[in-house]
């Protein structure tokens, strides 16, 4: 019984970690965490660009 119940909760554990993993997979696409790091990005180019004007 007490090798069920590890089973069960390494099982349990797993499951949770994918689960949360996949929730931040999820936030990286389109519209999530990536697109606004990614425009934040072009931003910060764009106004580094009147001061470097050679900078890509």
């Amino acid at each position: 019984m007490d090798k069920l119940n590890k089973l069960d909760h390494i099982i349990n554990t797993e499951t949770k970690n994918v689960s949360s993993c996949a929730r931040a997979m999820a936030n990286w696409g389109a519209g999530g965490r990536k697109q606004l790091l990614l425009t934040a990005r072009e931003r910060i180019l764009k106004e580094a660009q009147m001061y470097l004007p050679n900078i890509e």
